[in-house]
């Protein structure tokens, strides 16, 4: 099942949202779960004084098409979200939604649609999905945090890092992993092919 897109969207400072759409058609490209991502519910808090009391009583709401509504029930409402979206797309056959406000003391993931259409297996909130240019950031933290305890040095061969096959490769390609360095990895400048577009590797 190669899933494809991933997001986290910070929403006021108070939460974060990610999103992660699976394809699960692997001939087909589809940019549907950005646009997800990108009319994924607003989710935001509120203070109002309880009725005839002076204690203030927080309340979460979500933003969808514009339309705010009060969530009793954040699970139950971010579900219906959920399911809405993977009704609304015949390219997504399932979305997984976990919203984070430590702030606000909700933690939620909530899955829909199926985690594979063949089957028919239904999706689960704790489905692994391939966080795909995520990974870059991790990647790059953890190369750099390295790099601080002298370790690893950004001006590094590959050829000196890599596994044996993986350069074999690499030379196979006609790339020279002896003269690409980490730093040019990091900065996206090692000429190395950006096969993941490439129509034969979809």
């Amino acid at each position: 099942m190669p899933c494809r897109r991933s997001a986290f969207i910070a929403i006021s400072a108070l939460a974060v949202v990610h999103v992660a759409a699976c394809a699960g058609d692997g001939t087909q490209q589809t940019d549907r779960a950005a646009t997800v991502a990108e009319t994924a519910p607003t989710v935001s808090t509120s203070t109002q004084a309880l009725p005839g009391t002076t204690e203030a009583l927080s309340e979460t709401t979500v933003t969808v098409s514009n339309t705010t509504v009060a969530l009793p029930n954040v699970t139950a409402q971010l579900r219906t979200v959920v399911e809405d979206a993977v009704r609304a797309s015949s390219s997504i056959p399932g979305l997984v939604l976990h919203v984070e406000a430590p702030g606000r003391h909700l933690d939620v993931s909530v899955a829909a649609g199926v985690a594979d259409r063949a089957t028919g297996t239904p999706l689960t909130p704790d489905a692994g999905f391939r966080i795909a240019s995520i990974t870059k950031t991790f990647t790059a933290a953890t190369i750099l945090r390295l790099v601080e305890q002298g370790r690893l040095v950004l001006d590094a061969a590959i050829a000196d890092l890599l596994a044996p096959e993986t350069v074999e490769a690499l030379r196979a390609d006609g790339y020279r992993p002896d003269a690409i360095t980490v730093r040019q990895m990091l900065l996206h400048t090692s000429g190395i092919y950006n096969y993941g577009t490439d129509p034969a590797y979809m």
